[in-house]
């Protein structure tokens, strides 16, 4: 499903048919055909009319709600702290290699001066 799409259920939904809508927006019918069938493209002032009465813009955007958005960076955000976790982990094991290779190195150089 396209924006066009998005915008004319919306729409439909909302006002029940397009000429009821364009007398919502104050604006003549073919213009919002227009939007709803892909000719044109609304400018700001329209995304905004729609956002105050109560459109999910980012759904009509992408067709992707808030809330799946919401989750979606949830889910991204535990797998990052996984990551990070993962990481840490690693980080601590890099530094006991380097710590036995430093008194491996220290004893090396005593054994050495004998």
């Amino acid at each position: 499903m396209e924006f066009r799409d998005r915008l004319k259920d919306w729409l439909k939904q909302k006002y029940g048919n397009i000429n009821k809508a364009a007398i919502a927006f104050d604006m003549p019918p073919i213009t919002l055909h227009r939007y709803t069938t892909g000719v044109n493209s609304p400018g700001m002032p329209f995304l905004l009319k729609l956002r105050e009465l109560g459109c999910d813009i980012n759904w009509l955007l992408t067709g992707e709600t808030q809330d799946e958005h919401l989750k979606k960076m949830q889910d991204e955000i535990e797998e990052l702290k996984k990551e990070k976790y993962h990481l840490l982990d690693r980080t601590k094991d890099i530094f006991k290699v380097a710590e036995s290779i430093k008194q491996y190195s220290a004893l090396n150089k005593k054994q050495k001066r004998r």
